[in-house]
């Protein structure tokens, strides 16, 4: 089954590879204490699959939504709509993970 949210998915699993990374050296520099390192990862792996999951709620859901059914709204406006959509969520995922990068 091939989704739209493959990119969304490529991109959470990269974020999240990089929190593992940065984690590891904080581990090195004995900044983060080693008995919090399993929970921490464990957090991050649920994040992950909570996200996943979400995902794909909202592809399966797809199909069901009425956006951008205006006559009004020429097919162009409806995939720039489609597109600023689809770049808060990106902006959205961006700024979470950021913070727990931090």
């Amino acid at each position: 089954m091939q989704s739209s949210s493959a990119t969304t998915v490529l991109t959470v699993g990269f974020v999240n590879a990089v929190i593992n990374i940065k984690h590891i050296r904080r581990l090195h520099e004995g900044i983060c204490d080693r008995e919090c390192s399993l929970p921490f990862m464990d957090i991050c792996y649920t994040h992950e699959k909570v996200i996943d999951s979400c995902d794909m709620v909202a592809y399966n859901l797809k199909p069901f939504q009425k956006r951008n059914d205006h006559p009004e709204i020429s097919e162009e406006e409806k995939k720039m709509l489609e597109t600023k959509r689809q770049e808060n969520i990106r902006k959205l995922l961006k700024d979470k993970y950021t913070e727990l990068i931090k």
